[in-house]
């Protein structure tokens, strides 16, 4: 069973990112399955999935792209190709701060 945790994270360029955590209530050091979604989509699509995914034992995490569900930015538009890659890396890197 899981706990989802919601919370933001700003982004170097000051964007905020919609981030998301199903942390298991049975073992809260379970190792994390991190979920990116496509380009037209947004995390908590995988919502079901990831319920689905119960019996693995496994944590989730996942983050709307900029632009897209709830976090912040114009939907389709990207600076450079770098930007959602830059996102990503600085969403894990926090996550990876608040675990240890």
């Amino acid at each position: 069973m899981f706990t989802l945790t919601e919370s933001r994270i700003l982004a170097a360029d000051g964007i905020k990112l919609a981030v998301y955590r199903w942390e298991r209530k049975d073992n809260e050091k379970a190792p994390i399955c991190f979920i990116v979604h496509g380009m037209a989509e947004y995390a908590l699509r995988y919502r079901r999935l990831i319920e689905d995914l119960d019996q693995t034992g496994w944590a989730f995490a996942a983050f709307d792209m900029r632009g897209h569900g709830y976090s912040e930015g114009a939907p389709m538009r990207m600076k450079n190709i770098d930007e959602p890659v830059l996102d990503l890396a600085e969403v894990i890197h926090v996550l990876r701060e608040e675990v240890h």
